[in-house]
């Protein structure tokens, strides 16, 4: 597991910090686990699996395969975006001025977390149940 740029502990709204990670997982059967609330930044990856999570600089936040193919994207663009896993179980893209301008409809879900697992799918989860995911395992 590689992590080129890391997490970082956020208030609810995007906020300007350094990201830093949470712990990796103990076994290829264990997803990597990211908790509230992180921030992923225009340009940082997190690499796991067959999966790679990366919020572009164009401000697209895309998952790619081990073969570097775009398999899910949530279709927005701006320079100033960035990914917010949220303390409330959402995970949101918003810009500068705290709009939203995607979301996984996943709030309301305090101890939620945002999970890659080795197959290449990204969830969020709370405790075994899966809130949301982008079905991109293979």
């Amino acid at each position: 597991m590689t992590v080129r740029s890391l997490l970082t502990q956020a208030e609810t709204h995007p906020p300007a910090k350094t990201p830093t990670s949470s712990s990796a997982p103990a076994s290829t059967a264990d997803p990597y686990v990211i908790q509230a609330t992180a921030v992923i930044q225009p340009g940082q990856s997190i690499e796991y699996g067959k999966a790679t999570l990366t919020m572009t600089s164009s401000g697209d936040l895309v998952v790619t395969d081990e073969r570097h193919v775009t398999r899910w994207a949530t279709h927005t663009s701006g320079s100033d975006l960035q990914a917010v896993f949220q303390n409330d179980g959402l995970l949101a893209i918003y810009d500068a001025q705290h709009k939203v301008h995607w979301s996984s409809y996943t709030s309301g879900n305090p101890g939620a977390v945002l999970a890659i697992t080795y197959d290449g799918n990204v969830q969020i989860r709370l405790g075994n149940t899966v809130l949301w995911q982008t079905g991109t395992g293979h």
